[in-house]
């Protein structure tokens, strides 16, 4: 293995090229897999998916460009990124010393252990300027160069993963991110009512959706995706509100998706969580469901119309 990361006393590596190249290496040697990049973006549809690259492979993309680390379990890291001006958005989490990147726009990355029951992409749910990149999601990695300041990532003085090893994610941490977990109600509302009787094909039903949502967007034409994403999470949002949905299974499937899709894991979060929270607040009412006969149906496209002919069948007494 190379040794540690050698950066001037201005921040600024010497060879920016030999910089990312043995850097890109050592983290191969980690087990940490890295993807090309356009700028900050993925080259390839469908990298979230692809498996880790050799040594060769990680070698050439180093040397044609900029790399992104996958984050979440493919690698074992979760990055939590202070986008303030200043780096100091993290200042009150009481992070741990961990390998940290400073980005090529003078920001913070810092690199923790990602749980290994998984982490969803987050926005701003550890402060306002705080995103956390983990299961789906990547960074530029070191030696990457900002595409609008040409400033070259790299570990903080004192900071590499030579320096420091990799924390854990803090108990605090990984409670705010996660939340209260909501998990469908099991007692039944009253004992042989129609909807006891048909709480599990409603909670079937609701999978199905999301299963639906996700193909659909994956399907999405360009230069609507982001659209249809926030008419998505607005959709299930209703069942999350109304309890046979878990939220951290929604964002992280529909997440998924969108990625998959073409869409920038940044904008991702931002829609994502608006949707949601809004169709949260506007769950469906399950205990105005009709009794069905079948205990399968054919879920119906997640279209305006499609959602219109679902509310339909679920309140057909009420509209």
């Amino acid at each position: 293995m190379t040794g540690p990361s050698q950066i001037p006393p201005d921040g600024i590596p010497a060879s920016v090229e030999e910089y990312r190249v043995n850097e890109a290496l050592k983290a191969q040697e980690r087990g940490w897999s890295l993807t090309p990049l356009k700028g900050k973006k993925p080259i390839h549809k469908g990298w979230t998916q692809a498996p880790p690259p050799d040594r060769d492979t990680t070698e050439q993309m180093a040397r044609k460009g900029n790399v992104g680390l996958r984050t979440g379990n493919v690698s074992g890291i979760v990055v939590i990124d202070d986008d303030s001006d200043d780096g100091s958005a993290a200042a009150d989490l009481n992070l741990p010393p961990t390998p940290t990147v400073i980005t090529g726009s003078g920001k913070k990355h810092h690199y923790f252990e990602s749980p290994k029951d998984g982490l969803g992409n987050s926005v701003r749910k550890l402060g306002p300027k705080v995103d956390v990149r983990a299961d789906g999601g990547q960074v530029a990695y070191a030696g990457s160069v900002h595409p609008e300041t040409e400033q070259p990532y790299h570990w903080a003085p004192g900071l590499s993963p030579e320096d420091v090893p990799l924390a854990k994610l803090p108990a605090h941490i990984l409670s705010r991110l996660r939340g209260k977990k909501r998990h469908p109600k099991k007692k039944p509302m009253k004992v042989g009512t129609k909807v006891t009787r048909n709480l599990e094909l409603i909670r079937c039903r609701a999978e199905s959706v999301l299963k639906e949502a996700c193909s659909d967007l994956r399907s999405a034409p360009e230069g609507e995706r982001n659209d249809i994403l926030n008419r998505l999470a607005f959709t299930l949002g209703g069942y999350i509100g109304a309890d046979v949905l878990d939220r951290s299974l929604v964002e992280l499937k529909l997440g998924q998706a969108a990625l998959d899709s073409g869409l920038d894991d940044e904008e991702i979060g931002a829609t994502l969580t608006s949707g949601l929270d809004a169709g949260e607040k506007e769950p469906f009412d399950i205990t105005k469901l009709k009794e069905q006969k079948k205990t399968t149906q054919v879920v119906k496209r997640l279209t305006d119309l499609g959602n219109a002919e679902r509310m339909a069948e679920l309140f057909r007494e009420d509209i």
